[in-house]
């Protein structure tokens, strides 16, 4: 999680800059908020770096940069998601689970059909959504979280994935929800 704030310009660009990892490592770039249709109301293009940390890190010990496009959107939490499929991603899974239908019943979201150890919950209130995976992918199960974007309509997310082997960490991997 990040909490960042700054000034905006007039033409709406955000120079983006927070520190992470304890001030070891950052993310920085600019942000845009316009209106781009069926996509997004903020863009750009962040570096982020993490440099190889001594210590308990278990995702990505070996550090990395990379640059990554961002997107963001406002949320109406008066639009109810009714269904969609989720598919994951990377995270060394030892089966693919590719694409679990979803339909919302009753106000929470299912799989259609039933999937044993897949749960998703989504906050109506934030558009934030959070689950699990059933075991069968790992060893256990993995949790998973991410995000709606509406305006796409789409949902990001990410996972903390089955374990490398021996000091090459834990992978992570992606969730992506599509809608109709």
């Amino acid at each position: 999680t990040l909490t960042q704030s700054g000034v905006i310009s007039r033409a709406g660009r955000w120079p983006f800059h927070a520190l992470l990892y304890k001030n070891g490592g950052l993310v920085s770039g600019d942000l845009i908020f316009r209106d781009l249709a069926s996509v997004s109301d903020l863009d750009g293009t962040l570096d982020w770096i993490k440099p190889t940390l001594a210590g308990a890190t278990i995702t990505y010990p070996g550090g990395f940069t990379t640059r990554t496009a961002v997107l963001g959107s406002r949320y109406d939490k008066s639009v109810p998601l009714l269904r969609g499929r989720v598919s994951f991603g990377e995270g060394n899974l030892a089966t693919v689970l590719n694409p679990i239908p979803i339909t919302n019943a009753a106000g929470l979201l299912i799989a259609s059909p039933p999937v044993s150890g897949f749960s998703l919950q989504l906050t109506a209130s934030t558009g934030l959504c959070k689950g699990n995976l059933p075991a069968a992918a790992s060893v256990s199960p993995l949790k998973f979280q991410g995000v709606i974007f509406q305006k796409s309509p789409r949902g990001y997310g990410w996972f903390v994935g089955a374990p490398l082997p021996a000091g090459q960490g834990l992978p992570t991997g992606y969730v992506e929800l599509a809608t109709p």
